[in-house]
Parts: structure tokens; C-alpha cells; sequence
């Protein structure tokens, strides 16, 4: 499975401290960019996989938060 990509976390706002605790966790091993989608009580979250500590990070967030995983292919 090749894991190296950008993509877009759909979280509850209210789980936001638990992801960027991870991120914190994990060394800040990819940027994150947050922002604002058209449902409310969401947010969206950029991010760029594109090293082994980055696809720890977001392996074990996914694992750990309850979020939904986009591929952002554009």
C-alpha cells in the first residue's frame, strides 16, 4: 500500500487538541493545514505525507481518533 500522498482529515472540531496532540506526539513530522468546511462542527485538516514519520503519524492518529481519510488528489 503506497502511503505517501496528500490528503484531507475530516474531524469533529471537538477532536482537534487529540490530533494536533499526536502531531505534537510524533515530532510535528508533516505540516498540518487546517480549514473550514461547509458543515458545521467539522473541520477539514491538510496534510502531505511524504515520509515514513509523517505516515507514523497519521497511521496511528487514524488509529487512535475517530476521523474520515480523503485522498486529495488535485
Amino acid at each position: 500500500m503506497q502511503i505517501f500522498n496528500k490528503y484531507i482529515i475530516q474531524i469533529d472540531e471537538k477532536r482537534l487538541a487529540e490530533l494536533i496532540f499526536y502531531w505534537n506526539y510524533f515530532d510535528k513530522p508533516c505540516s498540518l493545514l487546517l480549514m473550514k468546511p461547509k458543515t458545521e462542527g467539522l473541520a477539514a485538516v491538510k496534510v502531505t505525507v511524504d515520509t515514513p514519520e509523517a505516515a507514523d503519524f497519521l497511521l496511528h492518529a487514524k488509529n487512535k481518533i475517530n476521523f474520515k481519510l480523503f485522498n486529495d488528489e488535485k
